[in-house]
């Protein structure tokens, strides 16, 4: 069975407050991972490592 993108975003906890969601965290960061010219799965983790305390 093969996972999707999404599918993996979605296990990341999301710390925000639930008042203050307007979009899904998994959503959030697959367009930013993109959009910052990720093209590999471990790029999108160093990614995600790199901007944890912006997300």
């Amino acid at each position: 069975m093969r996972i999707g993108i999404i599918d993996i975003c979605k296990q990341i906890e999301d710390p925000r407050m639930d008042r203050k969601k307007v979009h899904k965290m998994e959503t959030i960061i697959y367009i930013a991972a993109v959009l910052c010219g990720t093209q590999s799965w471990n790029e999108i983790e160093e990614f995600g490592n790199a901007k944890f305390v912006f997300f």
